[in-house]
This record gives C-alpha cells, sequence and structure tokens, in this order.
C-alpha cells in the first residue's frame, strides 16, 4: 500500500501535529486509496458543496456537478446537471459539446425517469436534427416512445 499522508518531523505548528499528502501532485493517486464507499460520499458532498456555488462558466460548472454526481452514485442528478449543461453550451451554439453533454446525460437516466429521458432525449434528437444527423436523431425520438410504453 501506497502511504498517503506523512507527518512532517519539523512542524512549524507549535504544539501541533503537521502532515502533508505524500501525492500532493497526483490527486488521483489520493481518490484510489479511498475505500468506495468514502469516494462516492466524497463525490456527492463536492457535487452538492459545488451546485451551491455561483457559477463562473455554466457548462463546464454543471458538467462538473453532473461528473461528481455519477461517481457519487446518484444517477438521476447526474443526468438532470448533464442536461442543464447540455443547454447552456446550446445557447452559446457549442452544438457539439451540448450533444455529447446530452447523450452522456442519456445513458445515466433511469428507466423509472421517463420526464427526464424524455427531456434528454427530444433535445439530444432536436440537437442531432439541427447538426443534419439525421438517423441519429430518429433513434432519439423512437426511444421516447418505448420509455413510456
Amino acid at each position: 500500500a501506497v502511504d498517503v499522508l506523512t507527518f512532517v518531523e519539523a512542524s512549524r505548528l507549535p504544539k501541533e501535529l503537521e502532515f502533508a499528502f505524500v501525492h500532493h501532485a497526483d490527486p488521483a493517486a489520493v481518490v484510489d486509496e479511498m475505500p468506495d464507499d468514502k469516494r462516492s460520499l466524497y463525490a456527492r458532498l463536492a457535487a452538492q458543496w459545488l451546485a451551491g456555488k455561483p457559477r463562473q462558466d455554466p457548462i463546464a460548472d454543471a458538467a462538473r456537478v453532473g461528473v461528481l454526481y455519477d461517481r457519487g452514485g446518484r444517477m438521476r442528478q447526474s443526468a438532470h446537471w448533464l442536461h442543464e449543461a447540455g443547454q447552456a453550451a446550446r445557447a452559446v451554439g457549442q452544438l457539439s459539446r451540448a450533444q455529447a453533454l446530452f447523450a452522456a446525460g442519456c445513458r445515466n437516466v433511469g428507466t423509472d425517469d421517463a420526464d427526464l429521458a424524455a427531456d434528454l432525449r427530444i433535445a439530444n434528437g432536436g440537437l442531432l436534427m439541427r447538426i443534419g444527423r439525421h438517423r441519429d436523431a430518429e433513434v432519439q425520438f423512437l426511444e421516447i416512445g418505448r420509455a413510456h410504453v
């Protein structure tokens, strides 16, 4: 096992223990050392914290919250945030980015979330129609009908 923390012998803080991350330049190594339940908990907490902050970049921030909810096991919330990010990307004309976000949201939406699934597939299908990918759009629209049957 890799040590994640190391204690500093000559601490600058009197009567306190000072420690540092061994992998301070490699956050993925720190995350990999965590147990699965803690990793998903921290991802959900980070998503909740980031969702409450003002957005500097509406597309990237909403997409990041969606990814964090995905890592935390909250697929409906992930799909909602990816839908929001896709709508923001579409509003500023970033169509390929919006389509990728809508597609990721469609993969995360559950079978019991018919309303969110329909919203995502309508947005994705409409965008695919707009960029000329008519066959892919038709598949998205047919999926809406299958989900509601």
